[in-house]
């Protein structure tokens, strides 16, 4: 709910009371007023946040002076051949690809008849 009013609120759409009420359930707010201004800030704080790791990224791959390739994937390699390091890194993009599909899957799989009901096929896959 938070992304979508994120899209209204760019869109300059007007956030009417009943997704007012909506973003308040799911944000755990006790009252509607201000969910707007909060939604906003969420945003501002995922985009900084955001930014500020995409600045940093250049950071995070670095090569020492014996050619040796130091990750940033919280875990240093400099004692493994440059190709080993580039498996084991390879390794890990691909897991983490392979665990978001499947939990997105299984979410679809699990959800589709039950939180998922009331949504057209078209909005159940987006």
């Amino acid at each position: 709910m938070t992304s979508a009013a994120i899209f209204s609120v760019l869109l300059g759409r007007r956030i009417g009371l009943k997704e007012r009420i909506l973003i308040r359930e799911s944000l755990n707010q006790v009252n509607v007023a201000g969910v707007v201004r909060l939604v906003r800030y969420i945003f501002i704080y995922t985009l900084t946040v955001e930014v500020f790791l995409l600045s940093s990224l250049p950071y995070a791959w670095r090569v020492t002076t014996t050619g040796r390739l130091i990750s940033g994937t919280a875990f240093s390699m400099p004692f493994l051949p440059l190709i080993t390091q580039a498996l084991i890194f390879l390794v890990i993009l691909l897991t983490t690809a392979i665990l978001l599909v499947i939990g997105t899957l299984l979410f679809l799989v699990l959800e589709f008849s039950h939180a998922l009901a009331p949504f057209s096929v078209s909005v159940k896959l987006l």
